[in-house]
């Protein structure tokens, strides 16, 4: 008997199900492309609990006939690819299999010119007549319910809106001649009149930021980039905040995110990403849109022009934002740009001043307190014996892999600080014996040397204490309340973890879908606030169920952090001293913020054992 066997023909439904449809989102992004080809301008959407209880669509575009409706749910049917061409693909769907991909994990229901077809979980039922006449309607109801492994992955309903929302921000922002409305069980979640491009622009990303953005126009006989690029100051850290399309497609390509992030490089910090809206359009034969059955990601023919062309091209633009202004207004924390407090708000200043002063220390320049490390370290082996002229000849030989060995051993037993004490030995880090590049400090014990990464240290001290001491009574007002806008997704997690921000020194409101902030952290009186709150409002992680508080706090830490000594600082010995102390008391004070080593150490016998010493 053979052991190959054709699977069914539900079976092979839902595992096309599975590539195509991953959450409500891809229903609603399979639907409206299918309103589009059908040269609908008006399309309406009904998400019930957040598309898992129900999807409905309802467009006034061309329709299907009886004969259309039998077909439509059939796998690999489609009315939009003619002559066998998939290399000449102008419409949406050409693939045939949404529909029926939605039909074998939901009930599905269309209406379309007085007719009526359903289909339950791959159950096709009879057609029959519908009182929907205008254009297609259609009902996507109980998604995954047979399919409970399915449903398990969802999200929470917010993760999951947002998804839905983003995708019809999408739509709208490629087809500004489409009006969209999308509601759910309790009020309107997005509207887009018929109106320009920019408009929708402006109101999905932000007028304020949109007023600071740059129109790009450039184009050759092979392809066209227009949009609309926003000033580095707007950076953000997530590259979701970049929307990019290819012929009216949002996808998510590396080539033209490596582009512009190419142009963008020399201009915006390590690990932010320039915010944009490009839409490129391009002849279809340069391009493979049949890569993946979302038709979420393409493939260039020439990836190395293509990529020359978008980076040049941004290129050629940025220097527009010379002539765009972007202050910051000091007085909104009750500050004069010079510094000076205005006495008439009661901050508590004497606190604010201590702390400041505090940290201007760390800015002097101690210029006698440059110590010569090379020759501290010299005499420091010389009184151990461990380098004599016979042996430097062997020195020069040591080969590179016999020290990484070391260091990646000394790394590994590293791990196990996690459990000491939060107080540790005197003798633990030992005594500084000066710096080295003016950026690692060399303490010595008996028999060891310990070499400190004095920025990761300080760093990771002060973001420990900022995380413990941030509470409701830790905060500062502001003169005049900073008021920002957002949009749809960011007033869904902004309502989400308003009540922890202001658990944690913050006053914040929202008024429809102006975020009004009347009081921040003290911590955070010289951050820039509304690049912070566009910050955490921008990923998924802020509206996890799990870990919002530590998700929070761990963003205001890192906010406040810039002042730490940094490296290429010079310090004294005083200040050394005071580094070590303050690691003493701090947890897991290995690693630093971004999980790298903060310190390592090197004893007498690694050192013997570096130099072939017996």
């Amino acid at each position: 008997m053979s052991k190959i066997h054709i699977l069914s023909d539900e079976l092979i439904s839902q595992i096309a199900a599975g590539e195509i449809i991953e959450r409500p989102a891809s229903i609603i992004k399979e639907l409206i492309e299918n309103s589009i080809d059908a040269n609908s301008n008006r399309i309406d959407l009904f998400i019930q609990d957040s598309g898992r209880t129900k999807i409905v669509i309802e467009d006034n575009g061309n329709g299907m006939s009886p004969e259309d409706l039998s077909l439509a749910i059939k796998r690999h049917a489609t009315s939009k690819l003619n002559d066998n061409n998939l290399m000449g693909i102008t419409t949406y769907g050409f693939r045939g299999e949404a529909l029926p991909s939605i039909a074998s994990v939901s009930k599905l229901k269309i209406e379309s010119n007085g007719f009526e077809i359903s289909v339950d979980f791959a159950q096709e039922n009879d057609i029959i007549q519908s009182n929907f006449t205008n254009g297609t309607k259609i009902t996507v109801s109980n998604l995954f319910d047979k399919l409970p492994a399915r449903l398990k992955f969802l999200r929470s309903d917010n993760i999951e809106l947002t998804h839905c929302i983003s995708v019809i921000e999408n739509f709208a922002l490629t087809h500004p001649l489409i009006e969209f409305y999308a509601r759910d069980n309790k009020k309107i979640l997005c509207s887009f009149n018929t109106n320009s491009l920019e408009d929708r622009i402006s109101t999905v990303i932000g007028s304020d930021l949109f007023s600071r953005a740059i129109h790009i126009l450039e184009e050759n006989d092979i392809m066209k980039l227009e949009g609309y690029l926003f000033h580095p100051m707007d950076s953000k850290y997530l590259q979701t905040s970049q929307k990019i399309f290819i012929n009216n497609r949002a996808v998510k390509d590396k080539i033209v995110s490596a582009a512009v992030k190419n142009a963008y490089k020399d201009i915006i910090p390590a690990g932010r990403f320039a915010l944009c809206v490009l839409f490129i359009n391009i002849n279809p034969f340069y391009l493979d849109v049949n890569v993946s059955p979302t038709k979420s990601e393409i493939r260039f023919r020439d990836t190395n022009y293509i990529q020359k062309f978008i980076s040049d091209a941004i290129k050629k633009n940025l220097n527009k934002f010379d002539r765009i202004s972007l202050t910051i207004d000091n007085s909104k924390l009750g500050f004069k740009k010079d510094g000076t407090y205005i006495k008439q708000y009661n901050f508590d200043y004497t606190t604010l001043k201590q702390n400041n002063n505090k940290m201007q220390l760390h800015d002097i320049n101690y210029d006698s307190c440059n110590h010569n490390i090379n020759a501290m370290v010299q005499q420091t082996l010389d009184k151990h014996n461990i380098i004599n002229d016979e042996q430097q000849e062997k020195i020069d030989k040591i080969e590179v892999s016999n020290i990484k060995n070391i260091i990646e051993k000394i790394d590994n037993d590293l791990k196990n600080i996690n459990n000491i004490n939060t107080t540790v030995n005197d003798e633990f880090f030992g005594e500084p014996i000066g710096q080295f590049a003016n950026t690692y400090i060399i303490c010595k014990t008996n028999n060891e040397l310990v070499i400190i990464d004095q920025h990761a240290v300080h760093e990771k001290i002060k973001m420990e204490n900022i995380k413990s001491s941030l509470s409701k009574d830790s905060k500062q007002y502001v003169i005049d309340s900073i008021k920002l806008e957002l949009n749809n997704k960011q007033i869904f997690i902004a309502n989400n973890i308003i009540n922890k921000l202001n658990d944690l020194g913050f006053n914040v409101n929202i008024n429809k879908k102006i975020l009004i902030i009347n009081a921040i952290p003290n911590i955070l009186k010289d951050v820039n606030i509304e690049r912070f709150f566009y910050d955490i409002l921008e990923g998924e992680y802020n509206i996890n169920e799990m870990n919002i508080d530590d998700c929070l706090r761990m963003k205001i830490a890192t906010s406040a952090c810039h002042n730490s000594i940094r490296a290429g600082r010079i310090l004294s010995i005083n200040e050394m001293k005071e580094t070590i102390n303050e690691m003493k008391k701090t947890f897991s004070i290995h690693q630093c913020n971004h999980n790298r080593p903060s310190f390592i150490k090197i004893t007498l016998q690694q050192l013997n054992n570096i130099f072939k010493r017996s």
